[in-house]
């Protein structure tokens, strides 16, 4: 949502700020590394996503892709973590409401920028 009404610098700073928040409330470094590389890796793709294609893609579709990049960097620092890949088997259910839960935030906010932003 930031990207589209508040540009990088401030979407990126959004996201630092989720970051610190998400690391004091549920502290330790796992759950730092967790929440940093997913965060970061999806504000980069939705970023990456959403300057490439402009105009032939909706918030509906960077949100999906950057929950997508969001999970993967996830469990990817999940199976290093733990020194297991088992944890992958789990990536599939967790893409699949991911998405769908994204998709959602896309929608929302394509309502918002449209009402409030676009008039």
């Amino acid at each position: 949502f930031s990207l589209y009404t508040n540009g990088f610098c401030f979407g990126l700073s959004l996201v630092i700020i989720k970051i610190i928040i998400n690391t004091l409330i549920f502290g330790g470094f796992s759950s730092f590394l967790f929440t940093f590389w997913g965060s970061i890796t999806g504000f980069f793709a939705m970023y990456v996503t959403k300057k490439i294609l402009k105009e032939k893609v909706s918030c509906i579709g960077v949100s999906a892709v950057g929950s997508f990049f969001h999970i993967v960097m996830q469990y990817t620092v999940s199976a290093f973590v733990m020194k297991s890949m088992a944890v992958f088997s789990l990536m599939p259910y967790a893409v699949v409401f991911s998405l769908i839960y994204s998709v959602l935030v896309g929608i929302i906010s394509e309502l918002i920028i449209k009402r409030w932003y676009l008039k």
